[in-house]
Parts: structure tokens; sequence; C-alpha cells
């Protein structure tokens, strides 16, 4: 009884997402009030999956964790992509023919002749990049192989496996599958990345990997690995992949403190975490010339509004009207 309820919310899922995929277009007039509740449907069907999750053998729990981690994103990868998803491809392409996104607003004159029929979908287009350094090299050199949106969601859903297999690492024990798939299934996390198109899984496969170093590393407080030491070694690639994360996304940044908290001694290995972004702007000409875009754009950047709109309602007007005071 308890598998075949657990067969039928998952199935509940995929159709949820499948459907969710045909209104994901936000640019259409009713398709957020349709993707929404869909999206909520499949949230319900997730919780009451892993309500069922049995206590199974490991390999039966495989088979079981695996396949609808699978499936979900096979099925996401129909969907329309998010407008960010244009950008990419905008963005690797125009490196691709030798100017400096970091220089260069899709709006310029200088890449009109660059403009094709999905150049009107790029959000923000009167703005110059705003992703760091390895997030634009590494679109530079997916879209030099194929300038899809289907071959970047495949990209981007297989760095989100592969997190997931990491994850299965870190975790470990009998009940490992049961703990992952609240990351596995989650069904807004497939439509990120398999459906709409986010790189972000990039970063989030750099940041778990800098967390099963530092783990394995001795980087943590607990008694039973300090009595064994900690391995220099795997507390600095943690720091390495912590640096390829923010090389990713900025939003790491924000883990140094705890970073420094638990390489404790060993703290100065962050330089490398700093050192690795930086390093990787020179070609595009500095720190200074990448981080202006982004600092500009935080200028008239408003985010989030259902949180923060929510917060000024009950506490006091954002008198900047920007996120970054919030934040």
């Amino acid at each position: 009884m308890r598998l075949a309820i657990l067969a039928a919310a998952l199935v509940a899922e995929a159709v949820c997402i499948a459907l969710a995929g045909r209104f994901a277009d936000f640019a259409q007039a009713g398709h957020a009030l349709t993707f929404v509740p869909l999206m909520l449907a499949a949230g319900g069907s997730f919780l009451g999956a892993l309500a069922c999750f049995p206590s199974a053998a490991p390999r039966h729990a495989a088979w079981l964790f695996w396949v609808p981690c699978m499936l979900f994103r096979v099925i996401a990868l129909p969907a329309a992509p998010g407008d960010d998803l244009w950008r990419y491809l905008w963005e690797g392409r125009v490196q691709n023919a030798g100017h400096n996104p970091y220089l260069r607003s899709p709006d310029a004159p200088e890449l009109a002749a660059l403009r094709d029929a999905d150049w009107s979908k790029i959000n923000h287009r009167e703005s110059p990049a705003i992703y760091p350094p390895l997030a634009e090299l590494t679109l530079a050199g997916l879209t030099r192989i194929s300038a899809t949106p289907l071959f970047l969601k495949c990209i981007f859903a297989l760095a989100d496996l592969l997190t997931v297999a990491v994850l299965l690492r870190l975790i470990g024990g009998a009940d490992r599958y049961r703990a992952v798939a609240w990351y596995a299934w989650n069904p807004a996390v497939v439509h990120a990345f398999a459906g709409g198109g986010h790189f972000d899984s990039l970063m989030l496969l750099a940041l778990t990997g800098a967390v099963v170093s530092l783990a394995r590393g001795g980087g943590t407080p607990s008694p039973r690995i300090e009595s064994r030491g900690a391995r220099a070694p795997l507390l600095l690639a943690s720091a390495a992949f912590l640096g390829v994360a923010i090389a990713f996304k900025l939003v790491p940044v924000f883990l140094l403190p705890v970073w420094a908290f638990a390489l404790r001694r060993r703290w100065y290995f962050l330089g490398v975490a700093v050192g690795i972004p930086a390093l990787l702007t020179l070609p595009y000409g500095g720190p200074a010339i990448v981080l202006r875009p982004l600092l500009a754009f935080t200028e008239v950047s408003r985010f989030n509004d259902l949180v923060w709109g929510f917060v000024e309602s009950f506490t006091f007007a954002n008198p900047f009207g920007r996120n970054w005071p919030f934040t």
C-alpha cells in the first residue's frame, strides 16, 4: 500500500511538472496564473512521495531514487526557458565574436550585426553582463559547441544530477536516498535547471564539492573528526571549490566567514577562494571591469517583491526602493 501511494505521488508530480512546463513562458498572458498552481500541486505530490519513501535495501532504494530523479528532469526539458537563458546564449555568442560582454550591452550598436530573432527576448538589454567570469567563460565554451536552449538545459541538468550524486556521498548511510530526495525530487529544483535553464546548478555543484572536501578534511567542530587531524590538501581543495562557486555566482561570497570559522588555523586558505575568481577576471580587463556592470545593476534592480513588498507593508518603506538595504 505504501509503495502504491509512493508511485501515485511520483506520477502526479511528473504530470504536474510536464503540464507546468507548457505554461512556463511568463511573457504570455495568463501563463504564470496557471504555472504557479501546477507547481504547487507538484510540490504537494513531492511531499507525499517523501512521506512514503520506504526504508529499503540500498540497491532497491537506489533504483527507486534515481529513476524518478532522472525522469523528472527529462520531462522538464521541453518547458519554455527562463529569459535568463536568452542572455546566456547572447553573451556566449558575443564572446565568440571577439567582444567583451562586460563592456557591451545587448543594445550596443556595435553588436547590431549579431542580433537574431531571440535578441528581443533578452532581459535588461541596456545592461552589460553581470555574471562572474567563470560563468561567462563557460557560456562562451558551450555556445561554441551548440547555441541552442536544449543543449544548455542538458548541461545544467547534468550538473544538477552530479550535485545529487555528490550529496549522496556527503550524507552516506542507508537512509541517504531518502535524505537527498528532499533536493533531487524537488519540483522547483527540477524546473530551475532542466526546465528554466539556469546555470546556478554549476555553482551548486562546486559549492557541494566544497562542503564535501571541508567535511572530509576535518574542517568541522566535531571532536570525533578533530581527533583524526585536519587534512590540509582537502581543506585547500574546499577553499578552491568555494572559489570556483564564487566565480560562477557571487552568492557564495556570503559564506566566506563560515568557511573561515570552519578552517580555523588554516583560514588563510581562503586566499585561494578569493584569488580564483579574481584571476579569472583578467581576460576581461580585471575586477574593476567585471564588477562595474554588477554594481550599476544593483542600483536599478529590484527582485522578489513578493518578499520585500510584504516586509515593507509590515515594517517600513524602503527609502531606496531597492533590495540591497534589506540584503
